[in-house]
């Protein structure tokens, strides 16, 4: 925190409780180099790496107003433009914010300029600013928690030569001064906050002698309940350390706009460094990997090309090599394939003797069917059989027997002769896919 005289006051948590140490510079030391100074201090001295900056309330500017009682319809700009009217500074200046009730609001600022360089100087420095507040309010946030919350209270509070005035309805501050510690100027305060609340106001006091608060107790009729071990620096401390814990929000935030994170990943820039250095490593093997790849194949080609080059030679011995050898050799290729397709396409004829076989090879054996052949003639797989029978049951026994044996039959003619048996005459026709099994004549 920037105290009042230019120096500043820095507290860290210690075994024995909370510690606070002046921080004193040089006061002719311009903005910049004394943002710069402070920052090189908590960063070597004290080992900050995360702290909420307390703003000192002579640096603040507060002034409540009224409005519409439907606040959650109001943009914060509204408020903002309505707050310029109750300040000496325009608003662009400043960095704002607000405590809204129903129908009135409470607007805290601070001159932007004053420390925009300490807030860059310690991000530059890598420490991380959690939240900037203003130190009287942490300390009555803090203690908000310990009153009563359906009661109206008036909190005066002793900060060194000062007092620091907040009105607080249902835990809210609705109204907050800061004059000097005078016995007069609490009595002004306690009548005004009569005017507003009447008997249900209660009346705190904090950090004040017991000589002050029994001169007070006889200006008014309310009961003074006092806390006099209560230091402001103290309840700013407790509410620093929920805020950095991540348990509390402060009613007032300055790290907002010009005030605030400039680079919003800062909290996570470790990370994500790490991160890209490790996808850039991955890339960078990746691309050798893939140029390592191509040389291989890039060998294998040329290895390629070079026997092929020697077939080429071994095939045309009286050509020379030349480009287009590799086409030549395709095109010689598909000559030749076209060739053995072609051979391949015509289908020779069975021969005379397969299908002779397969005919003797159909006969019945001698002791099943009496069968005298007459006439037998071959040419290629057809074959004319004219025989003679016992009867006209043996004709389709003999057709069916060639038939097991990959003979076409067509239907045969079949007369009786002048004595005993019957006379056939037959066409039949051997399947080409049967003209290579021959089985052995029965």
């Amino acid at each position: 925190m920037k105290r009042s005289d230019g120096e500043w006051e820095v507290g860290k948590i210690a075994p024995e409780g909370f510690v606070y140490e002046v921080v004193a510079l040089n006061e002719d030391l311009p903005t910049d180099q004394a943002a710069g100074s402070v920052a090189e201090l908590l960063r070597e001295e004290f080992g900050a790496q995360e702290l909420v900056l307390c703003v000192n309330s002579a640096d603040v500017l507060v002034a409540p107003f009224s409005h519409a009682e439907d606040r959650k319809r109001i943009q914060s700009n509204v408020l903002r433009y309505a707050f310029e009217e109750y300040v000496p500074f325009d608003i662009e200046d400043l960095t704002c914010d607000f405590v809204q009730s129903r129908d009135r609001s409470l607007g805290v600022a601070v001159t932007t300029s004053e420390y925009r360089s300490l807030v860059e100087q310690l991000e530059d420095g890598d420490i991380r600013i959690t939240s900037m507040a203003p130190l009287a309010m942490l300390a009555i946030q803090y203690l908000a928690e310990e009153l009563a919350a359906d009661q109206n209270v008036l909190v005066l509070w002793r900060v060194g030569d000062r007092v620091e005035q907040f009105l607080l309805v249902q835990q809210q501050v609705l109204r907050w001064s800061s004059s000097e510690c005078g016995v007069r100027i609490m009595q002004r305060e306690i009548e005004y906050a009569d005017l507003q609340h009447g008997s249900a106001l209660q009346v705190v006091a904090c950090n004040f002698p017991a000589s002050t608060i029994e001169e007070l107790q006889k200006t008014t009729t309310h009961e003074i309940e006092t806390r006099s071990n209560l230091d402001i620096r103290d309840a700013a401390s407790r509410s620093s350390q929920l805020i950095l814990a991540g348990n509390q929000n402060p009613w007032i935030e300055f790290r907002r706009g010009d005030l605030g994170e400039n680079d919003p990943w800062r909290p996570i820039r470790r990370a994500l460094n790490f991160l890209t250095l490790s996808a850039c490593v991955f890339f960078v093997c990746l691309n050798l990997a893939l140029w390592w790849r191509a040389q291989h194949y890039a060998d294998l080609s040329d290895r390629y090309s070079q026997e092929a080059a020697k077939v080429f030679r071994t095939a045309f011995p009286e050509q020379k090599v030349a480009g287009g050898y590799l086409r030549r050799m395709e095109s010689e290729l598909s000559q030749l394939s076209g060739t053995r397709s072609e051979a391949a396409s015509q289908q020779q004829p069975p021969s005379a003797v397969i299908t002779l076989g397969k005919a003797l090879s159909a006969l019945p054996p001698r002791n099943k069917m009496r069968l005298r052949i007459l006439e037998l003639r071959i040419n290629g797989p057809e074959m004319y059989l004219d025989s003679q029978l016992l009867s006209h049951g043996e004709t389709n026994k003999l057709a069916k027997a060639l038939r097991s044996v990959g003979f076409e039959v067509k239907p045969p003619r079949s007369q009786n002769l002048p004595t005993t048996g019957v006379s056939v005459q037959a066409n039949a026709t051997l399947a080409q896919d049967e003209s290579s099994a021959i089985k052995p004549v029965r």
